[in-house]
């Protein structure tokens, strides 16, 4: 029978908020300090093959420096024929970035990129007119294969581009097919002002990107719109079109049904117009993956792709995505390994690997991986602090994240996702509750997950520390948030979520138990191995809140078996606070066996969602 919620309070609640994590962190025995650690699995950087090649940044030598954005663009689509070329390994553009303005040899570039073959190029653009000049270099020898410069109108930009892809795939002795050759020679508009636009949008799209998927995504829309505008024939933008609404709508910054239905006639309009173009096909895939959350169909769709194009990288990364929301880990993983193995440094496999080596547990190889992400991006403190998360994970000791953040400038720290989230979960550990408060006020962004969340997880610690009044003003005001969207958007995970946790933070039992039910049964409908795992963390804190400890601890016991309890959408210290001072739960955190690796296997979705019923 569920109980009232936090019947100790006061400075007691305070000072035993903070010991089932600290359960948590001896139950691995602790330690500091880092240990050497074995290279990942299959994860070696592998020798050049023949027909691996990189496509490096074109360098803009027009007068007018504003034009840095069309070399990029030229760039861009010369990657983008190439890696749709069946026979080719391609190294993606984020990649190849790092190498703008290199001073590094052939051989050295080669040698970090897993490449057999580079492309260097410049771009020069004066009114009508352009020049683009390119060559090839066997990154072995540092010896030059192949070299043309071609000076036309800009109107035959295209061509151009054809023709270097074309150039470069016959001096690599790749046989292209009569359907290749076709659509290496075909021009996705005739309209030079949308193309203009479009390069445009593809460099904000670059920028952004290297922040978070959905950085400037009402600009990236709006240039979209005014592309396909000046050319509706343009089926390329209207796919992209398509898929940066399902995107809008996917990451909640606009969850109205109105956003998805705009996104549909976008796609729909693309496959009207080329229904077998392959690049249509690659974001009406993601398209299905971010709209309909239809992940058998989009999983079909780059199927389909890897069928023409095996070792193109973003399609590769892509459809593991769409297993691994599926329960198909090992084939995930293994879609993951042959991308890296085309593009060793690909930061978007890599970190994809890593996140599903974390699910079970698999601590080394998830290191190994992120220290190879940190080493890529020496500059970025979001990778660095994940590795201090990872070692935290495998050691249940925050020394080593306490150290180096003693190294952190604050205003760095600041602009760290993951240095915030890692702050707060410290201040949690150590009952500090004041100070987790204040961070919880400034989250990272607004916009971001734990911004949106923010306000409930306040409403958690105000529980805890017996401010009742505010605790459920706070709950209130998240509940209405949440039902204002799910009145727009009824199966809004997210916001079931909210809604469920908001009447549990105010003592309404049936109500959160209803909404958490509509989170499960909306699973049953869509399954979603990756929202199962938030449903399952989840279920350990409602059940604490409505002070069911034994529904609790039955929860976590069940969560400790599948998954690791990290990779939820909270810090796990929010999720075992309610917790404190059960010797159950402490025996349970402190047992070893609960910490150690997982085998990665497929996850029955139908028969796990059955467990998570609230009857069970």
């Amino acid at each position: 029978k569920v109980s009232a919620t936090f019947e100790d309070q006061g400075e007691q609640t305070v000072k035993n908020i903070a010991e089932p994590v600290r359960a948590y962190a001896v139950r691995a025995g602790g330690g500091a300090a880092a240990k050497p650690l074995p290279a990942a699995r299959n994860m070696g950087f592998p020798l050049p093959d023949k027909l691996s090649i990189a496509v490096l940044p074109f360098t803009n030598i027009s007068d007018d420096k504003n034009m840095a954005y069309f070399a990029d663009g030229v760039q861009d689509d010369l990657l983008t024929q190439l890696a749709l070329l069946g026979d080719l390994k391609v190294v993606s553009r984020t990649s190849v970035a790092e190498y703008r303005d290199s001073r590094k040899n052939a051989r050295q570039i080669g040698s970090e990129l897993g490449v057999a073959s580079l492309v260097e190029g410049s771009v020069r653009r004066a009114g009508d007119c352009v020049r683009v000049s390119a060559q090839l270099i066997d990154a072995r020898s540092d010896r030059h294969l192949w070299a043309h410069t071609y000076d036309r109108e800009l109107k035959d930009i295209f061509a151009i581009q054809s023709e270097l892809a074309t150039e470069i795939a016959k001096a690599l002795q790749v046989s292209l097919s009569p359907q290749q050759e076709a659509r290496l020679a075909h021009q996705p508009t005739e309209n030079l002002a949308a193309y203009d636009l479009y390069q445009r949008y593809q460099d904000l799209h670059r920028r952004a990107a290297a922040v978070t998927a959905d950085e400037k995504l009402d600009e990236r829309i709006e240039l979209l719109e005014r592309v396909v505008k000046l050319d509706p024939k343009f089926a390329l933008a209207w796919a992209i079109l398509g898929a940066e609404h399902a995107r809008k709508y996917f990451y909640q910054s606009d969850p109205a049904e109105t956003r998805l239905a705009k996104a549909t006639q976008a796609a729909e309009r693309a496959l009207t117009l080329a229904p077998d173009d392959l690049a249509v096909k690659a974001e009406i895939g993601n398209f299905y993956y971010y709209g309909l959350a239809n992940y058998a169909r989009a999983a079909a769709y780059f199927e389909d792709l890897l069928r023409l194009a095996p070792n193109n990288v973003a399609i590769l990364t892509q459809r593991s995505r769409v297993l691994r929301r599926l329960g198909h880990l090992p084939d995930a993983n293994a879609l993951l390994e042959r991308a890296i193995a085309v593009d060793p440094r690909n930061p978007d496999a890599l970190r994809t690997l890593r996140q599903n080596l974390e699910y079970f547990r698999h601590w080394d190889e998830a290191l190994a991986l992120q220290r190879r992400l940190a080493q890529i991006q020496p500059d970025n403190i979001d990778e660095q602090a994940q590795i201090l998360h990872l070692e935290w994970a495998e050691s249940g000791s925050s020394a080593a994240y306490v150290a180096w953040r003693r190294t952190i400038a604050d205003k760095s720290a600041r602009e760290s996702r993951w240095t915030w989230f890692l702050d707060l979960r410290r201040t949690l550990e150590e009952g500090d509750l004041e100070t987790a408060m204040r961070l919880l006020e400034t989250p990272p962004a607004e916009q971001s997950w734990e911004g949106r969340v923010a306000k409930t997880w306040r409403a958690l610690l105000l529980l805890a520390k017996g401010d009742h009044a505010l605790a459920h003003e706070l709950a209130r005001a998240s509940l209405r948030e949440a039902q204002a969207v799910l009145a727009q958007r009824p199966g809004d995970l997210r916001s079931l979520e909210k809604e469920s946790l908001s009447h549990a933070i105010l003592g309404e039992r049936q109500a959160a138990l209803d909404a958490y039910e509509r989170w499960r049964a909306r699973l049953v409908v869509i399954p979603d191995a990756l929202d199962l795992g938030n449903l399952t963390t989840f279920r350990i804190t409602l059940y604490a809140v409505l002070g069911d400890r034994d529904g609790a601890l039955r929860a976590l016991e069940q969560l400790v078996k599948q998954r690791a309890f990290f990779g939820a959408s909270a810090p796990p210290e929010l999720y075992l606070f309610p917790l404190r001072g059960d010797p159950r739960i402490q025996a349970l955190l402190e047992d070893p066996a609960n910490n150690a690796s997982l085998p990665i296997v497929n996850w029955n979705l139908e028969k796990m969602l059955a467990e998570l019923s609230l009857s069970h």
